[in-house]
């Protein structure tokens, strides 16, 4: 499940019974949406937005002792600021959702896999691609192996 942080604490907590059986949220946090930017960047008390997102989830998620279970939606397209790889080196997540790699320009590069190996509880996902594909011109069977090759082309890049 994906959560929204805009609004609030709300969006997490009546999910606190559902965390404790080791079911698992991400919270939107940093997005590869180019015009998302202005908002996850945006200055607030001396942080942006995005760290800010980061203190209230991370502090509701310890207090409740669920923090294994919660995760956060990290666009891979912004993994390369320096600004970004000190906030990701000092989060305590349990795992990324990473969407990017591919359609929306991100690779797999050294700092990706740098966060796979801190993180490897993350996902990749192949939405895009896998959405590229189409139903109406090929068999089950073809729309399945289509789906195969772009699986197994993502674990090879991954795998060091």
């Amino acid at each position: 499940l994906t959560i929204n942080p805009y609004m609030g604490i709300d969006t997490i907590e009546p999910l606190l019974p559902w965390l404790k059986e080791d079911r698992g949220v991400y919270v939107v946090w940093v997005t590869s949406n180019k015009s998302a930017e202005s908002l996850q960047f945006l200055p607030t008390g001396g942080q942006h937005f995005f760290q800010n997102v980061q203190s209230v989830f991370e502090a509701f998620a310890k207090s409740h002792a669920v923090s294994s279970a919660v995760g956060y939606v990290l666009g891979a397209t912004k993994l390369s600021t320096s600004e970004m790889k000190s906030s990701i080196s000092s989060f305590n997540a349990s795992s990324f959702l990473l969407p990017g790699v591919g359609a929306q320009g991100a690779v797999v590069d050294a700092q990706l896999r740098s966060i796979l190996a801190k993180h490897p509880a993350s996902l990749v996902p192949l939405s895009r691609e896998i959405g590229e594909i189409s139903v109406t011109h090929h068999t089950l069977d073809a729309f399945e192996e289509k789906v195969s090759a772009a699986v197994e082309r993502l674990k090879a890049l991954l795998t060091p």
